[in-house]
């Protein structure tokens, strides 16, 4: 790499590549097994403004020298300098976010599927979409409205259970940041995402499964009532693979809470829209299956108390509440192992003894329980609700990422059988990387960044510094601060692998502030990365949303 004040700059010396805010945790690393003294140099006049000793520790993925920072708040460029080495130029500022927040915002209204002026492909699938309803009693309904909406991944599929999460992710960054920069532009990207998801409410009340999936993978010609009118699947909306998975409707349910909030002043006649959709959904849910697995639950806790928040009905309150009663049932108190003592985890369900994973869903238990105890601290049940949060993050979270030099969390335990890596505790596995090789393996951005928002969540409850230094972190590996030294946000960072392109179509281009699946591993839990491949180098909503949304928490706190 070209040189800077007369030293080469290395690739060695791993950094977030965009920077950080005044007041966040800073660190730097190098492979290595011998303390090393290292110097932060101001890169316009060449001075030294800080020194220390980068120390050796073992980990999971190796071993890797570790230097801390985060004493340095002035804003200003810089760079790290080990040896002879230098790291890539960074910054502290105090809106270092603020960019890529902006460049993910927009990244939206490139998605846009529909009757758009912005969208790469627009207009595009207008005739949106050609009804498939399937039961005693259902009539055929040859064509309804389901135009709008964006682009899940790297093709023309709108999958409502993954693309909600942009609702929810542009909503966070409204209600956290209110950004003078963005705010109409930002409701004008939820009125787009949600003209799709109103229109696939159901009319029994729940959001139906998608328009555009594996059998709609096409562009068609626009024309409503030919051949090619995409098909919608009137289904109840779930998980791709597992159509007994609830969580996109109370994911719906959250998106349209949110919205209805954020458009209450402006637009009431539009937020009492989304608003009762939320509700007849929510009714739909209550009436129509029981949520039994901690997504499930987790899922309907933030519906619930976000629903409260909107409309102040003591009815969802008390909803919250019963999920988190029986939330806190199926949470593992009592230490698996003598040596770590790990404890905190949930069980999949009340049946089932295999810890819940989530390898895109995001913690929404623990950002539920967080919520709950803020609007609700004094409630009888509250000191629980906080002792629930505290094993989950401190006794289950921390405790595992402190296991690897990078603090990465974990995906999750594994108790059945050995997800690979041979990292036993107790009689448990534990596991960070996704297996890339393995059908659905993608990468970890969802789980790293939605994880990292609960830990800023459960900080403010708990007061502990180490569980924001740990949200840190998650953002830190996702652009640049990983072993392969790649940012997997373009435009955002540097060193981004090349992206996932369909061939078949030619699609997507480049988007700036596309957030890609994100490292994945080896079998024995390694880092590895498929250049190209749709399991790490595809972007997708859920760690778009997620890692938007981490960014602006980060924003607000630690500016």
């Amino acid at each position: 790499m070209p040189s800077l004040w007369g030293m080469e700059l290395s690739t060695e010396i791993l950094i977030n590549h965009v920077g950080y805010l005044p007041r966040a945790a800073k660190f730097c690393l190098m492979k290595g097994d011998k303390s090393l003294e290292f110097k932060v140099m101001n890169t316009q006049n060449g001075k030294t403004v800080y020194q220390g000793m980068m120390q050796a520790h073992e980990g999971v993925f190796g071993n890797y020298l570790v230097g801390t920072f985060s004493d340095l708040k002035k804003e200003g460029n810089y760079q790290i300098t080990v040896e002879n080495k230098k790291s890539t130029p960074f910054k502290i500022s105090a809106g270092i976010y603020v960019d890529a927040i902006k460049k993910c915002v927009t990244c939206f209204s490139i998605q846009r599927c529909g009757p758009s002026t912005t969208g790469y492909a627009a207009p595009c699938h207008v005739d949106d979409g050609r009804r498939l309803d399937a039961g005693p009693g259902w009539p055929m309904k040859p064509h309804q409205d389901v135009s709008g909406g964006w682009h899940d991944a790297g093709d023309f599929r709108k999958w409502v259970a993954f693309t909600i999460y942009g609702m929810i992710g542009l909503s966070e960054v409204y209600e956290i940041m209110e950004p003078e920069w963005g705010k109409e532009q930002i409701m004008d990207e939820l009125r787009w995402g949600n003209r799709y998801f109103l229109n696939m409410q159901n009319e029994r009340g729940y959001v139906m499964n998608y328009c555009g999936g594996d059998d709609g993978g096409y562009l068609t010609d626009n024309q409503i009532g030919t051949e090619d009118d995409r098909p919608i699947h009137t289904e109840p909306a779930s998980f791709v693979h597992n159509n007994t998975d609830r969580t996109a409707q109370f994911n719906f349910i959250i998106a349209q809470a949110l919205t209805g909030r954020i458009f209450r002043s402006s637009d009431p006649d539009y937020s009492k829209k989304c608003t009762e959709a939320a509700i007849r959904c929510l009714a739909w849910c209550h009436k129509n299956f029981y949520a039994n697995t901690a997504l499930e639950m987790g899922a309907g806790l933030m519906a619930s108390i976000e629903l409260y928040k909107t409309t102040e009905d003591a009815q969802f309150l008390e909803k919250a509440i019963v999920f988190a009663s029986r939330l806190l049932e199926i949470q593992v108190k009592e230490p698996i192992d003598n040596n770590h003592q790990i404890r905190g985890f949930f069980k999949t369900s009340s049946r089932s003894e295999e810890p819940s994973r989530h390898s895109w869903h995001g913690p929404q238990h623990i950002i539920g329980l967080c919520n709950l105890y803020k609007i609700a601290p004094n409630h009888d049940n509250a000191p629980e609700w906080r002792e629930a949060v505290r094993l989950y993050c401190e006794d289950y979270i921390l405790k595992l990422a402190e296991l690897n030099n990078f603090n990465l969390a974990p995906i999750g335990l594994y108790l059945s059988e050995s997800p690979g890596g041979d990292h036993k505790i107790g009689d448990y596995w534990v596991r960070y990387l996704t297996v890339t090789e393995k059908a659905w393996g993608g990468g970890i951005n969802p789980n790293i960044a939605s994880t990292g928002i609960g830990l800023l969540y459960a900080s403010k409850i708990l007061k502990n510094e180490k569980l924001k230094i740990c949200a840190q972190k998650q953002l830190d590996w996702i652009i640049g601060s990983n072993p392969l030294n790649v940012s997997t946000a373009e435009e955002i960072g540097h060193n981004q692998p090349t992206r996932f392109i369909n061939r078949k179509l030619n699609i997507p281009p480049l988007i700036p502030g596309a957030v890609m699946n994100g490292i994945g591993g080896k079998i024995e839990d390694q880092p590895h990365l498929k250049a190209g491949s749709w399991q790490n180098c595809e972007y997708w909503t859920p760690p778009l949303a997620h890692t938007m949304w981490l960014m602006a928490e980060l924003q607000i706190e630690l500016k």
